[in-house]
């Protein structure tokens, strides 16, 4: 749906103090764009104060929540919107992004800010409850979940995904778990260092899939099992990572369902959107169309 916010005349600015963008600029961009005729309402994240008690006073009918951060931000806002009619916009502000990458947002900050208060399209997306939280693009259990983990947040600043390199390395030399999946009541067993789940499958920039047709739009979310157990297995499904053919390689299996649970032996981490959450088992259900997204128009 194409849609223009310019009329709107309240926005509450979710901000992550740890951001590499700052709540006083985007404030002046607002200001900047949409004028002093609209109500802008600031809140900053703390750690001990989830995103539902720090904003739900401010979210009444015709409200514009915008988050601004890194994908963890964005789905912890998220987990608060999803199944209401409150629009979702994004000013990106951590190392990756690719939710708002995903969606179409550019990346600078005023061209964030006037895409929300402008022309832009909405899109009712799906995404993936896990307890009280919400996955908009991908999670992981075992690889990718230690790789944030041991990563520094002041190189994520400063080097954004290159910063993810050296614990990539580190811990790819963990063994192999034994993972129980559950998939809408059907139960697979494979050795595996990696598990995603996935409502996108883009790493670093849209055009580069894991897989193609994983849709955030089609009620669906993706399990990809990664299997390589060898030096030269792990090789050669890293070519087909690079050349985006993962769905030609023996050491990948994908799975499709709305229900999943995922368990292993011995438990591993697990993340959402890149936040390191806990250890497996952990669960998610697929809620279609829970969320108003104001994205980027789409490419012709």
């Amino acid at each position: 749906m194409i849609g223009s916010a310019a009329s709107a005349g309240r926005y509450v600015l979710v901000c992550n103090p740890e951001s590499r963008v700052s709540s006083d600029r985007v404030e002046a961009e607002f200001r900047r764009v949409a004028g002093f005729a609209v109500e802008l309402i600031v809140r900053k994240t703390e750690p001990s104060t989830s995103i539902s008690r720090l904003i739900c006073d401010d979210v009444i009918p015709g409200t514009i929540v915008v988050a601004v951060g890194g994908d963890g931000t964005v789905s912890a806002v998220a987990a608060v919107l999803a199944g209401t009619d409150h629009l979702l916009g994004i000013v990106p502000g951590g190392s990756t992004n690719m939710v708002a990458k995903t969606n179409r947002v550019p990346g600078g900050v005023a061209a964030a800010v006037e895409l929300i208060h402008g022309r832009h399209v909405i899109e009712r997306i799906d995404v993936g409850r896990c307890a009280d939280r919400v996955l908009l693009h991908l999670g992981g259990a075992g690889l990718d979940a230690r790789l944030f983990s041991m990563s520094s947040q002041q190189l994520k600043k400063r080097l954004r995904w290159l910063a993810y390199g050296p614990p990539f390395a580190k811990a790819l030399k963990e063994a192999p778990s034994r993972f129980e999946i559950t998939i809408d009541g059907s139960c697979i067993s494979l050795d595996s260092r990696l598990v995603l789940v996935a409502n996108a499958s883009s790493l670093i920039h849209p055009r580069f899939e894991l897989m193609r047709s994983v849709s955030r739009i089609d009620g669906f979310f993706d399990v990809l099992v990664f299997t390589p157990d060898s030096w030269l297995e792990i090789a050669r499904l890293s070519g087909h990572v690079m050349s985006m053919r993962l769905d030609t390689s023996e050491y990948a299996a994908r799975f499709t369902g709305r229900h999943i649970v995922v368990q292993s032996t011995p438990p591993v981490p697990f993340e959402l959107d890149g936040d390191v959450v806990g250890e497996t088992p952990f669960e998610v259900v697929v809620e279609p169309a829970a969320l108003s997204v104001i994205c980027g128009p789409r490419a012709t």
